[in-house]
This record gives C-alpha cells, sequence and structure tokens, in this order.
C-alpha cells in the first residue's frame, strides 16, 4: 500500500458541469444494481471484503483495508468513534470500524442495500444503526458525528452536487471532527481504460462514473480545512481489466505476485493507483 501525496495536475479535469436528474438517475442504477444481488452473491462479497484476504490475495482484492489504514493513519484509533458512512450500499468500511470498536451509522437511498448491510453485520456479530435517506437529506439524519465519510459515491455526480454533498457531511460532522472522501484516482491507468473499454462494451455496470484527481478544492467551500490527500490500490486495478481481457488480468495479477510487485515503485509508477483519499477537518 502507498500514501503518499498524489502528484498535482495543473489542470486536474473534473465532472460535467451539471446534470439536474443526476442524483435520481444514480439511485437508479445504484438500487437496481443491490436488487440483483442474491444471497450467493452476498456470501462471495463477503469473503472478499469483510473477511481477511490471504496474503496471495492483498494486492488486488484488499477490500477497505487502505481505506482503514487512511484513516488510522491520520485519526489514531475507532474505539468508540461515532462514524457516519453516507451512501453506504452495503457498507463494508463500516463493517470494518465496527469490528475496531467504532460506534456506526449507514445511510443509503437503497433500502435492499442496507438490508443486506444487516445481514453482512449479522454474520460478522457486529452492531450497527440504518438508515434509509438521500445524501441529499441531512436532515434526516440525526448528529452531530466524529467522523462522516463516503466511499465510491462523489464520483458518481456533477461538480455541484458534489460541492452539496461534501457540505452536507459537514453538517453532520461534530466540530474538531473529520470528513472523509475516497473515491476514484484519475491517475490510474488500468483503470481509466478497462473502464472506457467497458463502457465501449456496454458491460459498464456503475452508471456515471467521473474519476478524480484531487478533492482539495471539495473541502473548503463547506467550511473544511484539508488534512491530508493520498493515493493507494494499484493491483485493485487488475480486477477492471479482468472485466475486459480476463486472461490479461491473470497473468498480470501472477507477474506482480511473482516479483512483490506490490512492494516495487516501479509497478506503482507503470500503473498508477487507483484510489483517491482526501480527509478534511471541521475547525472546532
Amino acid at each position: 500500500m502507498h500514501l503518499d501525496a498524489p502528484p498535482q495536475p495543473a489542470a486536474p479535469p473534473g465532472p460535467p458541469p451539471t446534470a439536474p436528474d443526476q442524483p435520481a438517475r444514480v439511485a437508479s442504477v445504484w438500487d437496481q444494481h443491490w436488487q440483483q444481488c442474491d444471497e450467493e452473491r452476498l456470501s462471495q462479497l463477503y469473503r472478499r471484503l469483510a473477511q481477511p484476504a490471504p496474503w496471495y490475495r492483498r494486492p488486488f482484492v484488499c477490500g477497505p483495508q487502505d481505506e482503514l489504514a487512511f484513516l488510522r493513519r491520520h485519526l489514531f484509533g475507532f474505539a468508540g468513534l461515532r462514524t457516519l458512512e453516507f451512501g453506504s450500499g452495503i457498507g463494508w468500511t463500516s463493517l470494518w470500524l465496527a469490528r475496531a470498536g467504532a460506534r456506526v451509522t449507514l445511510t443509503d437511498v437503497s433500502g435492499k442495500a442496507l438490508q443486506l448491510s444487516q445481514r453482512a453485520f449479522a454474520r460478522a456479530g457486529c452492531r450497527a444503526a440504518w438508515q434509509v435517506a438521500s445524501v441529499f437529506e441531512p436532515e434526516r439524519i440525526a448528529g452531530p458525528f466524529d467522523l462522516v465519510f463516503n466511499s465510491g459515491l462523489v464520483e458518481h455526480f456533477h461538480r455541484p452536487e458534489q460541492e452539496r454533498l461534501v457540505a452536507n457531511m459537514a453538517r453532520l460532522v461534530r466540530p474538531g471532527g473529520h470528513v472523509a472522501i475516497f473515491a476514484p484516482y484519475a491517475g490510474g491507468r488500468l483503470y481509466v481504460w478497462a473502464k472506457r473499454r467497458l463502457e465501449q462494451l456496454g458491460r459498464w455496470r456503475f452508471g456515471d462514473e467521473f474519476p478524480l484527481h484531487t478533492m482539495r478544492d471539495l473541502g473548503p467551500p463547506a467550511g473544511l480545512q484539508v488534512l491530508a490527500e493520498a493515493t493507494s490500490k494499484p493491483g485493485d486495478q487488475w480486477n477492471f481489466l479482468a472485466g475486459v481481457h480476463p486472461n490479461l488480468a491473470r497473468l498480470g495479477k501472477l507477474a506482480q505476485l511473482l516479483t512483490l510487485g506490490d512492494l516495487s515503485p516501479l509497478w506503482r509508477r507503470c500503473m498508477g493507483d487507483s484510489m483517491l483519499a482526501t480527509l478534511f477537518r471541521r475547525p472546532a
């Protein structure tokens, strides 16, 4: 895992300006996505994302471990932390936070996603609170929280909705608390190429998605201070390539494993990272 500050381009590309129906489109895509998740699929996801990965899979399918490492590096512990995951889906990151002693709340617009989350938490023997609510309805959520975060959410929206989303997160965090955002990194070469190719083939399943070079600029308009930004998960990109060329992705994973590529800066320079993480603080 790599957590150095990512290079900052002179003029990072962003999402298109706006689309009036974007929140509804995102909600529809992801509710349909979770409606198609049956018990067998939930079990597969649980084994991959809610269980410690065997050593040979950690560079490629590490679930939310890089997100947790980024938070732990800056928050110094999770016991007793009151957390809210905005647009949680099934909420794998919250599940790991709950295992570490955090008091977690999950909210999503999809009731089916939260039902699946409850089953995953029950399987893990963890407690949480759940609420069906849009990320654009913060008034329905009882705060404040020590940490408000989302993972794989902000990149689905256009710039005005991204700013509203971050402002709503800031409203729900206590003074002195933290806001964290995890999103696809536009510097991930394999991810960007595989996404474009899957879209051309009509096999991209996640709706509109606009990877980002930086999210630092989203915090100050909401009154948040930028604390840290980093990238990680270079090897996770093979999973996107597998949707285009499964055999090539298998060979790539094998080559990376045999050469201990997850520890080598050369692989990272060639592939880039796939995840961007940004942490903000609400002034006390």
